[in-house]
C-alpha cells in the first residue's frame, strides 16, 4: 500500500489549490496572511465560512472532503496540496494562508520553532479520549499538543517467502546475511536509511548520533554495500523490484500483500528485532488561521472512525482512534498489526535530527561509494 511517508518523497509535486464543493470543484489559490488567534474558545454556532486546508494530496480526496461538506454545508472548503514537509514549511513561513495544516510528527520541532502552528485545545477534539496514548504523545512538545495525530504506520523487514523460506527478523540480516548478498533493497529516505543502519549497529536511539557514530553508520553501509541491489524511492520503485524478482528482502513497510496477491505473489513482514520505526501524521491549526471553529471541525473529522476506517482499509494506515478497531474486520486489523497495539508504546517515531545535513551527506557518501 502507498504510505503517507512515501508521499513525502514527492518533493517536486506541483502546488495545486482546489475549491471543493459538494457538486463540483475549481482551482484557486488562497492569498493573504491571516493573524494568529486563540484556539481555546468554544464555537457559538455551527462552523461556517471559508476553510483552507493545506495537506498531502491523499488527505484531500473526495472520500474525505465530500462527507465533511455534507456534515457542514455552511463551510466553503478550499484545499492546497504539498509534497513534502520542507515545501509546506517554506510556504507557511512566507505567509501562505491556511487554517489547517497536515503535519508529520518528525516536523513538529521545527514547525513550532518557526511559529507556524497554534497549540491545540484538546478539549475541543471530540474523539481525543479514544486516541491511543502513543499517538497523543506523538503530537506533543514542551507540554502542549500541536498535532492531532490521525494516522501512522510501522517500518520493518520484508522478504520473499519462496526464496527466503526462513524469513527475516532483523535489520542486521539485511547487511550481513550471505544468502541475501546483492538481493536486498534499502529505503533511501535519509531519516529511515541512516536510522536503520544505526539500529543494526545496536544504537538504541538512532536519531541521536554524534558525528563519530554517524561516520560509523556510513562506514557500515559502505562495507556491506554489496548486499544492496537498490536504494529505492517509493512504493512503485520497490514493487517493481519485487515483482521482477530482483530482490529477496528489504527494509520496508507492511501492506503490500493485497497488491502483490493480484500478481499471485506473496510477501512476508516482521517488525525488526532492533526496534520498530514508525511514521505518524495528523492535523494542526495554522498560526495565521482565520476560521478556527471550522478548523477544529476538520481536525475532528479526520479523527473520526469513518475517515480512519477508509484509510485503514484503502491505504493500510494505522488508526489513532481506538474506536476505529470496532468498525474494522479482523482481516484488516491483522494486516495493520493492530491485533495487539501494545507495540506502539515501544515504537521509535521517525525524526529530523538536529544534524540532518550531516545525515544527507552520509547518504551521498554511501550511494557514491
Amino acid at each position: 500500500m502507498v504510505t503517507k511517508f512515501l508521499r513525502l518523497l514527492a518533493a517536486t509535486a506541483a502546488m495545486s489549490l482546489i475549491a471543493v464543493a459538494c457538486t463540483d470543484a475549481s482551482s484557486s489559490e488562497p492569498t493573504g496572511a491571516g493573524t494568529s488567534q486563540s484556539t481555546s474558545s468554544e464555537p457559538a454556532t455551527e462552523p461556517s465560512g471559508d476553510l483552507r486546508v493545506f495537506a498531502f494530496e491523499d488527505s484531500i480526496i473526495p472520500e474525505v472532503t465530500e462527507p465533511f461538506l455534507a456534515a457542514y454545508p455552511d463551510i466553503q472548503l478550499q484545499t492546497a496540496a504539498f509534497g513534502s514537509g520542507d515545501e509546506a514549511l517554506t510556504k507557511l513561513e512566507s505567509g501562505f494562508q491556511a487554517d489547517v495544516v497536515e503535519v508529520c510528527i518528525r516536523e513538529v520541532p521545527r514547525y513550532t520553532a518557526s511559529g507556524v502552528l497554534l497549540a491545540l485545545d484538546t478539549a475541543r477534539l471530540d474523539p481525543w479520549d479514544s486516541v491511543f496514548p502513543a499517538f497523543k504523545s506523538g503530537g506533543e512538545l514542551d507540554g502542549q499538543t500541536w498535532v492531532a495525530v490521525a494516522q501512522g504506520g510501522p517500518a520493518g523487514v520484508v522478504w520473499n517467502p519462496e526464496t527466503v523460506p526462513d524469513g527475516v527478523t532483523s535489520y542486521r540480516q539485511l547487511f550481513e546475511e550471505p544468502a541475501l548478498a546483492g538481493r536486498v533493497a534499502m529505503d533511501a529516505t535519509p531519516y529511515y536509511m541512516i536510522a536503520i543502519g544505526a539500529l543494526a549497529l545496536g544504537h538504541e536511539n538512532p536519531y541521536d548520533l554524534t558525528q563519530e557514530e554517524l561516520d560509523e553508520v556510513t562506514a557500515y553501509f559502505i562495507e556491506h554495500k554489496a548486499q544492496f541491489r537498490s536504494f529505492y524511492q517509493g512504493d512503485a520503485d520497490f514493487l517493481s523490484l519485487y515483482r521482477n524478482g530482483e530482490v529477496d528482502a528489504a527494509a520496508s513497510f507492511p501492506g503490500y500483500e493485497g497488491q502483490l496477491a493480484k500478481d499471485e505473489l506473496e510477501i512476508g513482514f516482521n517488525f525488526a528485532e532492533e526496534g520498530t520505526l514508525t511514521w505518524m501524521c495528523g492535523m494542526g491549526i495554522s498560526a495565521n488561521a482565520e476560521n478556527v471553529d471550522a478548523a477544529y471541525a476538520w481536525v475532528n473529522h479526520f479523527l473520526s472512525t469513518d475517515i480512519q476506517k477508509y484509510f485503514a482499509e484503502q491505504w493500510n494506515y494505522l488508526a489513532s482512534n481506538e474506536e476505529t478497531l470496532a468498525v474494522l474486520d479482523q482481516e484488516t486489523i491483522d494486516s495493520l498489526r493492530m491485533t495487539d497495539p501494545e507495540w506502539l508504546t515501544r515504537a521509535i517515531p521517525t525524526q529530523i535530527p538536529d544534524n540532518y545535513d550531516a545525515w544527507l551527506d552520509a547518504v551521498r557518501q554511501i550511494k557514491s561509494a
